[in-house]
Formats: C-alpha cells, structure tokens, sequence
C-alpha cells in the first residue's frame, strides 16, 4: 500500500518521504486567466465586479460538463471531480459565480523533484476584491498590522458571508494537468443560511446514503467512501479508514487503499444549530490521484535522464578531451 500525506498551506502539498512544501513564493498564487494573465498589469481603483471581469478575461458560461467515467458513484461538486482536466476543470469552477477569479500554484506542493520543470500543482478561486490604489505610507502600515496579526495569531478570515472559495490539487506534465482533489467552502449570508436537515437532504439526494455520519451541536459531518474496487466502505467490514479532510485549507491524506471519498462538514450557526452557516466540502479519488502522481514523477526523471544522455552524446560528438 502506498500512501502519500498531503500537508502545506493553502493548496495542500503531497509529501514523497518527507513534508515540506518546497518551491518560493515568487510560484504561488499566479492569476490563471484575464488581463493579468496576458501580461498587462491592471491599475488604478476598480470595483470588486471589474477586477473580475479583467480577471476572467474572455470566459464564457455556461462552461461546457465533462460526463464521469459510467459506472463510477456520484463524486463532482457542481460538476467539478477529480481526475478531469484542469483545462476543462478551470472554467466550471469560474462559472459557478460571477464574482471568482482564479489562481494557479507552480511551487512545489507536492515535493516532486521537479528537475527544473515548471509544474501547475494547484489552482484555487475565491472572490474579487475592490482594487484601491495606496500610498507607500499606508501599504507600510498594513504590512506593519498583518505582521502583528501574525504575531498575535489572528486569522484573517478570507471567505465572507455570502461567498464561496474552491481549492483544487493538480498533477501532470505541462499541457497534461489532471485534478487530484476538489475542495470547495461556502459561507451563507446573513438571514439566508438554509436549515441544516435541507443541507442534508440535498447531499444525500446527490450523493446517496453516507457510508459515516458524525453529529454535535456545532456541526455534522457525512462521509461517501469507496474502496479501489468501487465496494462501499461501509459494506466491508473492517475497512473504516478510508476518508479525506473536507476543510479547503487543511491537510489531505492519498492512499492507494482507498478510491473516492466525498467528505463534507454543516457548519452550525451559533445563534441557532438548526441553521447551516457554512458547508465545507472535499472530493478525492485517492487510488487514482497516487496512480498520476507516481505517473508523473516517473515521466519527469526519464525526461531528466534524455536530457542527460542528450548532453552526454553531444559531448562525446564534440570530442573534446582534457590534457594531461
């Protein structure tokens, strides 16, 4: 059995035999579409509506759907599931809200030795923020309290009421790249949160009967998990370990003994548990996503060893030989 631990920051990072993220944060957070995309630096104030549009560029919606394999459960969030392309992956995402821009992550996540090859290992979408021009006074005050918030460890909240935000892990070569992971978080808006027995209803309309349930006055979590063979986890006795971490933000687990898991948390309102305040939701197929990053290390080290016996073969064409 092989198993590969996800940890590190805000698209997970698969460990090969040790954690660490690796990569700088000169790869991280690079916009994957629109003005920015293109090489033209956006200036000046805009709303939150008009960096999204030089963001998404020349997107269209409704993206087109990509079917899933037959005979696999139901696994997609909003027709986004792991192993799609992220070409095809990318615009469904975008067109679940008007509002998302995206970002595309090329550090090394998941601890691949890279060989120099630039790889997209993650992508994520969140909502645009207005754009307002500071001076070189008030961008030094604001570096200045995020190192205090830092310091303090005051988490800075990043999806708002009435907004959503999607994480995805990636693999492949580039021009190749297939989603491991999908994670997505949305926090309702004030006086529409939804009864949580609704949110419920709704999942297990799409995702039938979980295989695990967990429930405490502050949330419920429902779990979909299937082993590499397709057999329910739960129809199996003996096998209870196959399961992901539904919270965008956290560390994921790959194993190859295990194949999809749909995992999700309700988030209660405080003020009132029968109410949902947010749902956080991951689906992974594990055997599959171990299969393409073993695929894909293999790729990069017999790509690294043609380019060795290419140099190899040129030296010894140049004939050039040191004297003794």
């Amino acid at each position: 059995m092989r198993a590969f631990p996800l940890m590190c920051g805000l698209l997970s990072a698969l460990t090969l035999g040790a954690s660490g993220c690796g990569g700088d944060t000169a790869n991280r957070e690079q916009p994957a579409s629109g003005a920015a995309a293109a090489g033209r630096t956006a200036s000046g104030n805009a709303t939150a509506e008009e960096v999204a549009e030089e963001q998404r560029g020349r997107l269209r919606c409704p993206a087109k759907t990509v079917a899933a394999p037959s005979g696999t459960p139901a696994h997609d969030i909003q027709g986004v599931r792991p192993g799609m392309r992220l070409a095809d992956a990318g615009p469904l995402v975008l067109c679940s809200h008007p509002l998302l821009v995206a970002t595309s992550d090329s550090s090394n996540r998941f601890n691949l030795e890279t060989h120099g090859v630039r790889l997209v290992q993650g992508y994520s979408a969140s909502f645009a923020r207005p754009r307002v021009e500071r001076s070189s006074k008030e961008i030094l005050a604001d570096m200045q309290q995020a190192a205090m918030d830092r310091g303090n460890n005051r988490v800075k909240r990043e999806v708002m009421p009435g907004e959503m935000a999607w994480t995805l892990g990636v693999m492949g070569m580039p021009g190749d790249e297939v989603v491991t992971d999908v994670a997505r978080e949305e926090w309702y808006a004030a006086g529409q949160e939804p009864a949580v027995s609704s949110v419920e209803e709704a999942l297990v309309t799409k995702y039938g009967t979980p295989t695990f349930t967990q429930r405490s006055d502050q949330q419920q979590l429902l779990r979909w998990a299937y082993l590499p063979s397709g057999a329910r986890v739960q129809d199996q006795p003996g096998y209870t370990t196959c399961s992901t971490n539904p919270f965008r933000n956290s560390p994921v687990n790959y194993t190859d003994a295990c194949g999809i898991v749909v995992e999700v948390v309700i988030q209660s309102l405080p003020s009132n548990p029968a109410l949902a305040q947010a749902t956080q939701l991951r689906s992974v197929n594990q055997v599959a996503a171990v299969a393409r990053i073993t695929a894909t290390a293999e790729q990069l080290q017999q790509r690294e060893l043609a380019r060795r016996n290419a140099q190899l073969n040129d030296a010894k064409k140049r004939g050039v030989a040191p004297t003794f």
